[in-house]
């Protein structure tokens, strides 16, 4: 498979004249190959399923409807084979029009999504352009609305097997908030959850009678087939009966409850009163770098004291205060955001919106929880620890800011830094404190 993959990328690099000479090809082939085989670096899934297979095997198929610009004419023209030039993208941006079967339109798109799907890539749409439902149609009557159509492109979806595996097609839908069925695409998402869970409950009840009835026919004391006989098995009997209360009677077999944390009262106008149960307390202790020429830094360690009282899962409390961390560095250091002069959000996805990723992370990074308990009569006098440690990667801010004071020791004054501390307000701080 690695064999595939960076042959055929390097014969493609070959014809498309990227390689200064045979020697530079055979690097590039061998380094690719150790890199895949390393797990240094891989592709995407379509280039898994799709990439070198006519190359390496001469697989081919009829055309799928692909389009392609030679790279020699620049002349963009349909494909005349499936395999020879394949689809190993991982995902598409498609736009569709209020329009239901002319070219780009409703029954177009779930066309072309079949044709990603069917070949492992991923498609994304915004339907804002799609009328609302009931309202008026050129031809007469009404439409039947966004969520109709959004449900058949759904269970289209569904029922490709995307790559030709077992996995479902991935598929993006956008709705714009001012959209007239705005609240009814919401509420779609929460819907398929509650039948997720019902279904994940429908699961556990079987699972918890199955196995009270495979007790009763396993601890039996009778002999023979009269363990398998419930009118000669009381036990089994009475998990049979109650098996079937639980399902035609939908009794439901979970606890539920409802919580107020107590003697918490606060007035807003006076300022006045408890509005904390507990409170929970840390510290933190950042070192960091910062290149003065390109305003780059790197965390270089990180050393946490938090207070959890006394902990129910220590393993889980120290991911959430490191998790609390790295989120909060990123707040504070990375993700910028950015409109235009319209008043749109510019920095609005994963492309744009820079959030913390693992190589962030300071390579020396402990954590310590607080040796005590909580005094409140809290389960296992222990606290909560989901959001308090976002706070701490306030030590990284100030690390950034003393780290730019020592480019002119001799001022006393702090340099002027804001959040977030990307590289470009890194070096402006940097500029504006070393000036006169």
């Amino acid at each position: 498979m690695f064999d595939r993959l960076a042959g055929t990328w390097t014969y493609w690099g070959w014809r498309g004249r990227y390689f200064d000479g045979e020697a530079d090809a055979r690097a590039f082939f061998d380094e690719l190959r150790f890199m895949l085989a390393a797990q240094i670096c891989a592709p995407n899934s379509p280039q898994w399923f799709n990439t070198g297979l006519h190359w390496a095997y001469g697989i081919d198929g009829p055309a799928q409807g692909h389009w392609r610009t030679d790279p020699e004419t620049g002349v963009t023209a349909p494909t005349h084979s499936a395999y020879e030039f394949p689809q190993p993208h991982a995902c598409f941006i498609q736009s569709v029009a209020d329009d239901l079967v002319n070219e780009n339109g409703i029954m177009d798109l779930w066309v072309r999504e079949a044709r990603l799907f069917k070949y492992g890539s991923g498609t994304g749409s915004n339907f804002s352009t799609l009328r609302g439902e009931n309202e008026a149609l050129s031809g007469g009557g009404k439409s039947s609305g966004l969520m109709s159509f959004l449900k058949i492109g759904d269970r289209a979806a569904g029922a490709i097997k995307s790559g030709g595996t077992t996995r479902r097609a991935a598929k993006m839908v956008i709705v714009d908030i001012d959209h007239p069925d705005i609240e009814d695409f919401i509420d779609w998402k929460v819907k398929e959850e509650q039948k997720v869970a019902a279904l994940v409950t429908g699961s556990k009840v079987n699972r918890k009678h199955l196995a009270a009835i495979m007790r009763a026919c396993v601890n039996c004391e009778a002999d023979g087939d009269a363990c398998f006989d419930p009118k000669k098995n009381p036990a089994l009997k009475r998990e049979i009966s109650a098996a079937r209360k639980a399902h035609v009677g939908r009794i439901s077999l979970s606890s539920t409850g409802f919580y107020a944390t107590p003697d918490i009262a606060y007035d807003r106008a006076t300022h006045r009163g408890r509005p904390f149960y507990y409170f929970a307390y840390g510290a933190a202790v950042s070192e960091v770098a910062i290149d003065t020429l390109t305003g780059e830094h790197k965390v270089l360690a990180v050393d946490i004291l938090h207070d959890v009282g006394r902990s129910l899962n220590p393993v889980i409390d120290m991911g959430q205060i490191e998790g609390g961390f790295v989120q909060g560095q990123g707040w504070l250091t990375t993700e910028e955001l950015v409109w235009d002069d319209k008043g749109r959000l510019l920095t609005h996805s994963p492309a744009t919106y820079k959030i913390p990723t693992a190589s962030d992370r300071a390579k020396h990074f402990t954590v310590t929880l607080w040796d005590g308990e909580n005094v409140e009569p809290t389960i296992n006098r222990s606290k909560a620890v989901g959001e308090p440690p976002f706070m701490l990667a306030i030590s990284v801010f100030s690390a950034l800011n003393r780290a730019i004071a020592a480019t002119a020791p001799g001022k006393a004054d702090l340099p002027q830094l804001d959040a977030p501390a990307t590289p470009e307000r890194i070096l402006k701080a940097i500029t504006g404190h070393r000036a006169p």
